[in-house]
This record gives structure tokens, C-alpha cells and sequence, in this order.
């Protein structure tokens, strides 16, 4: 059997983790599929990987699934909102898709905070389609007008958030799950303590190249931000490190010196003494190692492009009761680990109950060994 894995902005380093790719590749042969073109993303990614196949149309990609040999199935981290581009090709050739994908919970935290219910951080607009997804008997209707057919025929996740995208649902572990086995015990890669900086790339991140709203004042962000790591260090006693994020392009002077390390945040988690940031799905090693976390904001974030990640981690402070900290009103706040607060979240969003003594990629691995045997044996 083959197995295509399919993104829309091109394939990096974290996809071969994310997605299983490269244990995958061990049993099966495996082809990358890049459709950034098709989705229009020209992203500028320093870590991209060298894709099996650029597709530049959709012509290109209906020729290239024409063209499959013998049982395939596609694997994506494709939005369920994006999938409807590219599904009538996929089941013109009579192909099925699953879906690996971290944002499910991004999405929905977004959905569920009173935040997005003021006019003032986004519209009007912004309101009635944040209410329309929250009421499921409108909400299923509504996506499936606006993205007509397009369902995945299995999704894999921890919740299934939206399942009128989904024809089987799977459920596994949270994809970040088995990252912080890995890592679980490695030495540190800078000496402690710390306080870690997971960075979003709020203000180079291409994502906001594509949104209609406005972008953050980068020079204020950088500013903000220091201010707050000086206020930090002051009240801790922990030094500021940060933790890069992919697509980030920073300088040794645009934190003040303070150490930049980039491809080791699962390490520098494992080893820190507090963790804080916006919302980034790195967040959830630091849970399971019971870190410390707080998450940062101010009125800006809440009105611009960046606006989701901002809202997503105040969210999950709340789910938390981890401190949420204005950056233009520094006050004490306490690191601590609110013990019951973190079962409560790992046992709903993070981890299978159904499946303790497994990995996530183990789950996958068994799925697609009976999926193969199934399409042989019909064959």
C-alpha cells in the first residue's frame, strides 16, 4: 500500500513527527505531496523538506492521483475548511483521506472564549460566525453549505470537535503526546534554571501574510515583550530563554542577548522552570511535564490578525487557572501548577483512555496495517 501525505503549505521538519511520516515510511512506501501552490501559499519556510511531488494545479493534482498504482490512501493535515479544494478529486479517483492534524483544539478554543463576542476585538461579522459555529443545530448546516460535501473518512484525534467533517472518527492521544515521551528525563541543551519564552512567531509567522486583518506594531511586541522578560527575571530570579519558533526570524539583539535557541523546544521544556507564551501546541509537552505556564496578551493582539493565537492561549490559562498576563499592566504573579486543573485538561484533551499503553504512533501504525490487509484481501 502507498500513503500520500498531503499539506498545503509545504512540508518541514516537524510534518516527519507530526504526521508519523517517518515512521510510516518504514512499512509502507510513502510519497510527500506539495499543494502550497494550489493554496497559494508561498510561504518562505528555512527548514522545508524536499517534497516527492510539487503540484502547481489542479490539473497537476488530478493527474497524479489518475495516475496512482495499486492501494493509496491520503494522509493530511489539511483544515477541514481548506479540504473541500481538493476532496471531489480525491473521490473522483475513489481515494479516502484521513486527517492528522494539531488545530482542532486551537479552533476550538477560539470558538468557545467571550472574547470573540466583542464587536470591538473583530466586527459584527466576526460575532455572528463565532455564534453560528458555537450552536451545533446551526453550525452543522452552515459548514455543510459553505463546504458542501467535504468530509474526512477518518479523522484521528483526541475530541471530535466537528463531526459533520467526519465520516469515522479515531480516537488517539493529542499528536504532541508522544514528542514528550521522547523527551521525557534528556539533559537540558542550556544550563538552569529558566523560565522559557515559546515563541509563536507572532510577528513573522506567513500565516498572517494571508488574513485580511492587520498584523501587530512588531516594534512594540519586541518591546513589550522585553519589558516583561526584565520583569520576570526581577521577580523570579529565573533567566529568559527562548524558544524559537521555525518560522521566526530573530536577531541576538532582538531580545537583548537573551539566548535563542532554535529545533529544541521539546529539550528546553523538559528542563525549564516555567513556561509562557501565546498559544502554540508546544504548550501541551509542557502540561504533561507539569510545568508551571502563563500566557501572554494585550488589547492589541486581541484586535489584529494575531488575535486567535492570543485568545487560544488565554483560554487555556483559564483551563489551567495558570496566571493570563497583560503585558501593558505588569503585575506579581504566582508559578505554581494547579494539580487538579491539569488532570482535568490532559484527561480531555490530551490523552486515550481507551488506549493507556499505547503511542499515538503506535495507534496509527495499527490502523494502517489493517487498512492494508482489508484492501488486499478485497482486492
Amino acid at each position: 500500500m502507498k500513503v500520500i501525505f498531503l499539506t498545503k503549505t509545504g512540508f518541514v521538519r516537524q510534518h516527519l513527527q507530526d504526521m508519523y511520516i517517518e515512521a510510516v515510511r518504514g512499512l509502507f512506501e510513502v510519497e510527500l505531496w506539495d499543494l502550497s501552490a494550489i493554496y497559494k501559499r508561498n510561504d518562505d519556510l528555512p527548514n522545508r523538506l524536499e517534497s516527492d511531488k510539487i503540484l502547481h494545479s489542479f490539473a497537476e493534482f488530478d493527474l497524479a492521483l489518475a495516475a496512482i498504482q495499486g492501494q493509496a490512501l491520503i494522509v493530511t493535515n489539511i483544515m477541514f475548511y481548506s479540504l473541500k479544494r481538493i476532496y471531489p478529486f480525491i473521490k473522483k479517483h475513489h481515494l479516502e483521506v484521513a486527517a492528522i492534524f494539531k488545530e482542532g483544539l486551537f479552533s476550538y478554543l477560539n470558538e468557545n472564549s467571550w472574547h470573540n463576542l466583542n464587536p470591538r476585538n473583530g466586527g459584527l461579522v466576526d460575532v455572528l460566525k463565532i455564534l453560528v459555529k458555537r450552536l451545533a443545530w446551526i453550525r452543522i448546516p452552515y459548514n455543510r453549505l459553505v463546504n458542501g460535501p467535504a468530509r474526512y473518512d477518518y479523522l484521528f484525534a483526541t475530541n471530535n470537535f466537528y463531526p459533520e467533517y467526519t465520516k469515522q472518527f479515531i480516537k488517539i492521544h493529542y499528536v504532541k503526546y508522544d514528542e514528550y515521551l521522547v523527551y521525557r528525563g534528556v539533559t537540558a541543551p542550556i544550563e538552569g534554571p529558566y523560565a522559557l519564552f515559546l515563541d509563536s512567531a507572532a510577528t513573522t509567522h506567513p500565516t498572517y501574510k494571508y488574513t485580511s486583518r492587520r498584523s501587530l506594531d512588531g516594534e512594540r511586541y519586541i518591546r513589550l515583550l522585553n519589558e516583561f522578560f526584565d520583569f520576570l527575571e526581577a521577580q523570579s530570579g529565573l533567566k529568559v530563554v527562548i524558544a524559537a519558533h521555525p518560522k521566526a526570524g530573530y536577531t541576538a539583539e532582538t531580545f537583548q542577548g537573551r539566548p535563542i535557541l532554535l529545533g529544541q523546544t521539546p529539550a528546553l521544556i523538559e528542563n525549564c522552570s516555567f513556561a509562557f507564551g501565546h498559544f502554540t501546541t508546544a504548550f501541551i509537552n509542557a502540561i504533561l511535564a507539569r510545568k508551571p505556564v502563563g500566557f501572554l496578551y494585550y488589547k492589541e493582539m486581541l484586535q489584529c490578525g494575531q488575535k486567535f493565537i492570543t485568545i487560544g492561549g488565554m483560554e487555556l490559562g483559564k483551563l489551567l487557572k495558570a496566571p493570563v498576563i497583560d503585558l501593558e499592566k505588569l503585575k506579581p504573579f504566582p508559578i505554581v501548577v494547579n494539580s487538579p486543573a491539569y488532570d482535568q485538561f490532559i484527561a480531555t484533551f490530551v490523552l486515550d483512555s481507551q488506549h493507556p499503553d499505547l503511542t499515538t504512533e503506535e495507534i496509527f501504525l495499527d490502523f494502517l496495517k489493517t487498512y492494508a490487509a482489508k484492501g488486499q484481501a478485497s482486492a
